[in-house]
């Protein structure tokens, strides 16, 4: 990799103006540096030192870089566990959701198809009661024709009873009046036999 591709950028470390070259950005370098600083002016300041050998510096600020990243690292490993079990609880939602989807879907078929055999219930019902309307009005006039002839037959034989009596009674005249008429025919001829008798 050539220089020329390479940031130099000026910084503050410990009080010491540092130039660090890197293909890093200047920005990154900064925050890069600023870390560092930080921590050696932490461990100055904790462990009490004004002064110590550059051993003993490299060393005191590579374990507290190294306790970061362990805890850096550690508190990745929790994110991805808090990440598996998240996707976990994603997936599993999902699934339920897709069940859930699934079982809408179905649900709205089986609306539809209800409605549909409805609608044919309500077709037939309609037929149903169309063919019993008219039926229940064939019916009616049959039983009101019944009836009115019912009625005429009755009609019919107060009519032959009255005329049966009548008849009787007729009858009953009849045969008075031929009784009366034999009786006055009977009366007359011996009256007119009194009267004109030949003699022998």
């Amino acid at each position: 990799m050539s220089d020329a591709k390479r940031s130099a950028v000026e910084v503050v470390i410990a009080g010491e103006v540092v130039v660090l070259q890197s293909e890093a950005s200047e920005d990154f370098i900064h925050r890069v540096a600023r870390y560092l600083d930080r921590k050696m002016t932490q461990i100055m300041r904790e462990k009490k030192i004004i002064s110590f050998n550059s051993f003993s510096k490299v060393l005191l600020i590579a374990l507290n870089i190294s306790e970061d990243l362990h805890k850096e690292i550690e508190t990745g490993e929790k994110l991805k566990l808090e990440h598996a079990q998240l996707l976990t609880a994603y997936n599993l939602i999902r699934e339920e959701f897709e069940l859930v989807e699934r079982a809408e879907m179905l649900a709205k078929k089986q609306i539809n198809e209800l409605m549909l055999r409805l609608g044919d219930a309500q077709s037939q019902a309609q037929q149903f009661s169309e063919r019993l309307e008219a039926n229940t009005k064939q019916n009616q006039a049959y039983a009101e024709a019944e009836l009115e002839a019912l009625v005429e037959a009755e009609q019919l034989r107060d009519t032959n009873r009255r005329l049966s009596e009548e008849l009787e009674r007729a009858k009953a005249e009849v045969a008075t009046a031929r009784r009366e008429l034999d009786a006055g025919s009977q009366e007359y001829s011996g009256k007119a036999g009194n009267v004109y008798r030949l003699k022998k």
